[in-house]
């Protein structure tokens, strides 16, 4: 119940513009929390509020921090060659599926996938 009073009201405070509030929950909640699924929130929180002030490298290295975190790791460095690989990894496993059978894949289900997806 603490995390989530600390994250709507910044949440609340970051749609109104005011970041030192926001700061101050995120702060306090972050210090609270225990575990990384406890600190998820705050994080993406954290992150828009970066996002909205202007400080987009900011937001995005607090992104890539999370998402390494949640054994995600994104690449800091992103190269045309990089990019052409992991397209073609892509189509790859699409080829594998017909259209039919990627309509009626089932809801992912896994809390901590459908977090990660939010960064």
């Amino acid at each position: 119940l603490c995390f989530d009073l600390y994250n709507s009201c910044a949440e609340t405070e970051c749609i109104l513009g005011e970041f030192d509030d926001v700061k101050i929950r995120l702060d306090e909640a972050l210090k609270r929390a225990r575990t990384l699924q406890e600190k998820l929130r705050s994080n993406l929180t954290l992150a828009q509020s970066l996002g909205s002030q202007g400080c987009v490298m900011d937001a995005i290295n607090t992104g890539f921090s999370v998402l390494s975190q949640l054994g995600e790791p994104f690449p800091y460095v992103v190269t045309e060659e990089l990019t052409k690989k992991e397209i073609v990894t892509t189509q790859n496993l699409l080829r594998t599926k017909h259209e039919k059978e990627l309509v009626h894949l089932q809801v992912m289900v896994d809390v901590e996938k459908q977090q990660t997806m939010k960064f």
